[in-house]
């Protein structure tokens, strides 16, 4: 079905269903022309896609403009991001959920507990687990400057 839209000051409208007392007003196209409402061509917009939108218009028609701006994967990594942090040893998830059904934070709850030498999981990019990976005085340095980091915002 084709669509019809006004574009005002860079905004889109669309026609409403009932005008004035006319019904079906949106399916009037005689008289949504009249009133200086054109025909609405739609981008294709993939799902998990964000988009910057703008349109174009010309003498009889408004065209939908989608940019991409985050694809799924962009939305995958800041999640991956948000939940791990990257150390020498893998990825460090930063909630760690407990044998006992608990959640600690890494950084606060656990960190001031390791000492070199003592096996901890690490996470490669993929999510997938790296097992009995040891504690090195490195890394607990590197935990300390993300734990800085995420404070202050040091890099």
């Amino acid at each position: 079905m084709t669509k019809y839209a006004k574009l005002i000051d860079g905004n889109l409208y669309f026609p409403p269903k009932n005008k004035d007392g006319i019904c079906n007003y949106n399916l009037d196209i005689e008289r949504l022309l009249n009133d200086g409402y054109k025909e609405f061509i739609e981008a294709e917009k993939l799902e998990g896609y964000a988009y910057n939108i703008s349109y174009v218009e010309n003498e009889n028609n408004i065209t939908e403009v989608a940019e991409v701006i985050k694809t799924p994967e962009d939305f995958e990594r800041e999640r991956f991001e948000r939940e791990f942090f990257a150390t020498s040893l893998g990825y460090i998830r930063r909630q760690v959920n407990m044998q006992n059904g608990s959640a600690k934070d890494f950084l606060s709850d656990i960190l001031p507990l390791l000492q070199a030498g003592i096996p901890i999981i690490t996470y490669n990019i993929d999510g997938s687990q790296n097992t009995n990976v040891l504690v090195t005085d490195e890394f607990i340095n590197e935990c300390k400057q993300q734990m800085l980091q995420d404070f202050y915002g040091n890099k």
